[in-house]
């Protein structure tokens, strides 16, 4: 599932690097309906801006919003890992642990 998928109650993953937690958060509401980043944090490989959506997670008693390219299934926020797919967060982990062996 795309972020710009996200409906209100999807389960969102939540990944934190730097404590090696990962902890299940829920979508507020629906993605919003994508929109151009004019602030041009999120550029595409051209260097255009890209097409975002504002998604709000509520997780562990706490509420963060977050804006995310509509095209992808795993976003980073620091050291924070999201996706609606608990796959994704696997991957990552094993990502992390791949390089640790290294």
């Amino acid at each position: 599932m795309l972020f710009k998928d996200v409906k209100q109650n999807c389960p969102i993953y939540i990944l934190d690097k730097q404590e090696f937690k990962v902890t299940q958060g829920k979508a507020i509401k629906d993605a919003g309906f994508p929109y151009r980043d004019t602030s041009g944090k999120m550029l595409n490989t051209f260097g255009q801006s890209s097409m975002v959506v504002d998604i709000s997670i509520e997780a562990e008693g706490k509420t963060l919003p977050f804006t995310i390219p509509e095209n992808l299934s795993t976003a980073y926020a620091g050291d924070l890992v999201l996706s609606p797919n608990p796959e994704d967060i696997v991957k990552e982990l094993e990502s992390m642990r791949a390089a640790a062996k290294r």
